[in-house]
């Protein structure tokens, strides 16, 4: 059986519709693994500043709240 020249338009139709839904898909994946890699980078440097904090309370024979305090850092709800 011979498919006409518009089913073979619905087809194709059809076939962009799931490779555009497959590309949204695959942009969504690397938006995320994006942000997470994002994520990692902030809380490894949070990290780092948080380290030095503490050596700079060491120094000062003070603790790092007075460091936060002193540099103008203002705690955060919930402790982060």
């Amino acid at each position: 059986m011979a498919v006409s020249a518009l089913e073979e338009l619905e087809n194709l139709k059809k076939q962009e519709s799931e490779v555009d839904k497959q590309l949204l898909n695959l942009d969504d994946a690397h938006i995320e693994r994006h942000q997470l890699a994002l994520i990692h980078e902030y809380n490894d440097l949070k990290d780092a500043a948080q380290a030095v904090m503490g050596l700079l309370a060491d120094i000062g024979a003070t603790t790092v709240t007075e460091i936060h305090k002193k540099f103008g850092i203002e705690p955060k709800d919930g402790g982060n």
